[in-house]
């Protein structure tokens, strides 16, 4: 069966059509990405397709819609500060 995905400013996948046009399925999403209403099981929150874990992937690193509601490590990109002082104090 065709199916045409419908997307919203996140690019989420809010609308699921037919091969008609009709409305197959319409999709709500809760702020942290969980499904509201409806139910999309292939492309979900932001428009990413679920793994067979049942994570979505977003270039670096992995997003626990379901259980976690966060993503499942911290971001390598943000570098580690050794002394918070400094930071504090703005030496």
């Amino acid at each position: 069966m065709l199916y045409y995905y419908h997307h919203d400013h996140l690019d989420s996948t809010t609308l699921t059509a037919n091969f008609n046009g009709g409305l197959a399925e319409e999709t709500t999403y809760y702020p942290s990405g969980a499904i509201y209403e409806g139910g999309n099981k292939r492309y979900t929150y932001t428009g990413k397709e679920k793994d067979l874990t049942g994570l979505s992937y977003y270039g670096s690193r992995y997003y626990s819609v379901d259980i976690l509601r966060r993503f499942t490590q911290a971001d390598f990109l943000i570098p580690v500060l050794v002394n918070l002082w400094v930071v504090n104090v703005g030496w």
